[in-house]
């Protein structure tokens, strides 16, 4: 929950990832996840609230909210959910990460100028 202690919450975002490198069971969290959302239509799924913790002041919950904006957008694409790159105002980048050029378990911000790396 979000009243958990980030670093906890950080660690269990990163097991969720860890299960969904199954196909059947990113299938089992995004159909739970897919549920929630239309039982809470007023109300947002625990990773829709935690991202809005991207641009916190405390360096933990910073990452957290990364990763939920991340796993939202590249791991359990919810309906009717607009992706974080489409909303990103690029004016004024003029150099970014290529995606293509970075390891497979960097994950990279919307706007190509962060990453982040949970591998363990």
């Amino acid at each position: 929950t979000k009243d958990s202690r980030p670093p906890v919450i950080l660690f269990s975002l990163v097991a969720l990832e860890k299960f969904a490198q199954t196909s059947e069971n990113k299938t089992l969290i995004l159909k739970y996840l897919e549920a929630q959302q239309g039982k809470k239509k007023t109300r947002k799924i625990p990773l829709e609230i935690l991202e809005g913790w991207r641009y916190n002041d405390d360096s933990v919950k910073r990452q957290v909210g990364f990763c939920s904006q991340w796993t939202l957008d590249n791991l359990f694409v919810l309906p009717n959910r607009q992706y974080s790159h489409e909303k990103v105002d690029m004016d004024g980048i003029n150099v970014m990460l290529n995606s293509h050029d970075v390891s497979e378990y960097l994950k990279l911000s919307p706007n190509g100028l962060e990453g982040l790396c949970n591998y363990a």
